[in-house]
C-alpha cells in the first residue's frame, strides 16, 4: 500500500509492474476472426480498387469494446501492412453530433503523419490533397480541425 504522502518513481519500471495490465482477450475469437476478415479483405482489395472497410463495434457501456479494438487490432498489425484508425461514440458527447466520426478522422490523419516520418516517400497527405477540391478541404477542416493541420490549410 502507498500512503498519500509516498511517491512511485515513474521511471523506476519494477515498481509499476504491478500495473501492468493483462491484454489477452478471453472468448472475443469469433469477433477477432471477424475483424480479421475485414482486415485482410480490405488488404486484398486494395490493389485493385482502393476499397477500405468500417467495422461497428457496438455494446453496453463498459463492455470492452475499446480494449477489444486496440488489441484485437494490434494482434493483426503485428503480422501484416497497412494501418487502420478508431474513433469513440463517447457517452458524455452527445451534444456533438459526428463526434465519433472527428474522432475517428483525427485518429487517421495522426496515423498518417506516423506513416510519413517513418517512411518519407508515402504521399498519403498529397493523394488526400489532390482527391479533394480547395473548397473541401477547407469545409472538412472547419468541421475536423486535424485534416486542416494535417493538409496545412494555414498557409
Amino acid at each position: 500500500m502507498v500512503s498519500s504522502n509516498s511517491t512511485i518513481d515513474r521511471r523506476d519500471s519494477a515498481s509499476l509492474d504491478h500495473w501492468n495490465r493483462n491484454t489477452h482477450m478471453y472468448g472475443r475469437d469469433f469477433e477477432l476472426s471477424s475483424l480479421s476478415a475485414a482486415f485482410s479483405r480490405t488488404i486484398a482489395r486494395y490493389a485493385t480498387d482502393a476499397k477500405s472497410e468500417v467495422v461497428l463495434v457496438s455494446g453496453m457501456s463498459g463492455t470492452g469494446k475499446t480494449f477489444f479494438v486496440k488489441n484485437g487490432m494490434a494482434e493483426i498489425m503485428s503480422s501484416s501492412s497497412g494501418f487502420y484508425a478508431s474513433g469513440k461514440c463517447a457517452q458524455l458527447e452527445q451534444n456533438h453530433p459526428y463526434s465519433c466520426v472527428v474522432d475517428l478522422f483525427t485518429s487517421l490523419c495522426n496515423r498518417v503523419s506516423e506513416e510519413e516520418k517513418e517512411m518519407p516517400s508515402c504521399k498519403i497527405r498529397s493523394g488526400i490533397r489532390q482527391s479533394l477540391q480547395a473548397d473541401d478541404c477547407f469545409i472538412l477542416s472547419g468541421l475536423i480541425p486535424k485534416i486542416g493541420e494535417m493538409l496545412d490549410l494555414s498557409t
